[in-house]
């Protein structure tokens, strides 16, 4: 069991009551004030999370944080190692200078975060608490414009209160906060799409194009996932017929398109500066992304129905087995037809993609479609609640504490989340991952302070270089220099200093018995 502070405590209680009165407030037909409490609620549970872990997890939060830190002072020049004065790969992701191995948007947002309030892990993940908590909002509208309010709030309640998006917000699942960013710009290309389609008005088809671009902006082309939903729409309100297809819903093709160009507008420019300017790391790049449909990179490989199994550990077993109730909700009861049609495309393209045609396989990558399925769960609430319509004390109560009940034990999965298994990850036994990650980050955050700046860091835990240079201004390298390399750096007059000898990092002689070396006398586990 994790121990929290008072303060961490009260937040969630807090949170978690907000919720619980928002629920009372919608059943006594107050919308507004509960959606609003929803939001808040949301919002403070999301804080909550992001105040559990005092250090950057491995894969990936430690490579996103750092770039965004050197973003803050370098937005256009993205880089890992600003000062390499080793060798290095360019190919290498994980220890190369400029990396453009994803898209920057969720990293300048992160970079503005710690511009504003610090670098710290807080702020490094509270843009995506923030999107996280606003996305609630989004699918409340796109519940209610799809069938009703009732659908709409429990959708939102449900993805609110969901365990994977704030795994993904707390930096514990694969790509993290790039994750929720783009699930978070999705959603918003999905939701300003059903108000258009509601509506009519031209300033929602303007406002797909700006989400959709950003999403391309952090995870490239699936983010225009929305077009191929818009295209489904305006083949349902033709009869699915060709003809009809291109001649009556040729108005509504060329504002799908001006919407698009929008989009190109806003995702186009930072693809032209990046071949320009960083050319071999671009094109490097492009080809490795193409490279995730054709083999399975990286060991990330799996079955074809990879992502079905991924469904109990995402939604909880109860919900993974009332998916197919779900969906028998969102065909038979949804209002808007060409709307569901919309939905369902982005929801089965990415799974059928991602399942049948790319090989590499990451649990992840299907996230941008899982508020669609969290919104047909609100659907099966408003149905059951049309047939219990009878009269009782305190409904409004007894009603609400059922259903905050359901989403605490089997949405929030409270249990879990108190517990160490909030660090769901390949780390072996997680005690001992935190204790050796809160130890190792509280050395790194005393690096300015114990070697000189302008000074080299050698001997550190492979990969924890990443963390060491996320907490100090120095440069971190693992394990040592051979010794034509420590010769050559001593005669380019470069200050060195050298974690002691731990585990297996152990320090030769000839860095030992040399006396311009700095050794840190701090243990890293």
């Amino acid at each position: 069991m994790l121990s929290f502070s008072l303060q961490q405590y009260l937040l969630l209680a807090i949170s978690l009551l907000l919720i619980f009165f928002s629920l009372i407030l919608f059943f006594k037909g107050k919308e507004r004030y509960s959606i609003a409490l929803l939001l808040i609620g949301a919002f403070g549970i999301r804080l909550f999370i992001i105040t559990v872990d005092p250090f950057l997890h491995d894969w990936d939060e430690r490579f996103h944080a750092l770039v965004a830190k050197n973003m803050m002072s370098h937005p256009f020049k993205p880089m890992l190692y600003v000062n390499p004065v080793m060798p290095y790969d360019y190919k290498a992701w994980c220890c190369n200078h400029i990396w453009v191995h994803k898209q920057p948007l969720f990293l300048w947002q992160i970079a503005l975060s710690m511009k504003a309030f610090g670098v710290d892990e807080f702020t490094l993940r509270l843009p995506s608490a923030i999107m996280g908590s606003i996305q609630v909002y989004f699918i409340y509208r796109i519940g209610k414009l799809l069938f009703d309010s009732t659908a709409g709030f429990f959708g939102s309640l449900f993805f609110a209160m969901a365990y994977y998006p704030m795994q993904l917000i707390a930096g514990v699942g694969d790509m993290d906060h790039i994750r929720v960013a783009f699930g978070f710009y999705v959603c918003a290309s999905v939701w300003a799409f059903a108000e258009y389609d509601s509506s009519g008005k031209k300033i929602w088809a303007i406002l797909v194009g700006i989400f959709s671009g950003c999403a391309v902006l952090n995870m490239w082309l699936p983010g225009l996932v929305v077009y191929g939903a818009w295209s489904i729409s305006i083949f349902h309100r033709t009869d699915f017929n060709l003809y009809k297809f291109f001649n009556k819903g040729k108005k509504e093709l060329l504002i799908m398109i001006c919407s698009l160009a929008v989009a190109a507008i806003i995702f186009l420019p930072w693809q032209i500066y990046i071949s320009h300017s960083f050319p071999v790391e671009s094109a490097f790049e492009s080809t490795w992304n193409l490279r995730h449909i054709t083999e399975p990179l990286e060991q990330h490989d799996g079955p074809w129905y990879y992502y079905l199994a991924q469904l109990p550990m995402q939604f909880g077993i109860v919900f993974t087995l009332l998916i197919p109730v779900g969906m028998y909700f969102l065909f038979s009861h949804a209002r808007n037809q060409s709307l569901l049609a919309a939905l369902l495309f982005t929801l089965l393209i990415p799974y059928a993609f991602f399942s049948l045609f790319v090989q590499t396989r990451m649990p992840s990558y299907v996230y941008m479609s899982h508020f669609i399925i969290w919104l047909s769960f609100g659907m099966v609430i408003s149905g059951v609640l049309k047939l219990t319509n009878r009269n009782f004390p305190f409904k409004a109560v007894a009603t609400s504490l059922i259903i905050f009940l359901i989403s605490l034990f089997f949405v929030f999965k409270i249990n879990d989340v108190l517990s160490d298994d909030l660090l769901r990850s390949n780390v072996g036994d997680i005690k001992t991952y935190r204790e050796r990650k809160i130890n190792n980050t509280g050395i790194y955050k005393k690096l300015n302070f114990i070697v000189p700046p302008n000074t080299i860091v050698f001997n550190c835990n492979t990969f924890e270089t990443v963390e060491a240079m996320f907490w100090s201004d120095r440069t971190v390298y693992a394990w040592y220099t051979t010794p034509a390399q420590h010769d050559s750096l001593k005669q380019a007059g470069i200050k060195m200093a050298a974690f002691m000898s731990h585990n297996e990092y152990q320090l030769p002689d000839y860095i030992t018995n040399d006396t311009a070396v700095l050794i840190i006398e701090e243990f890293l586990q």
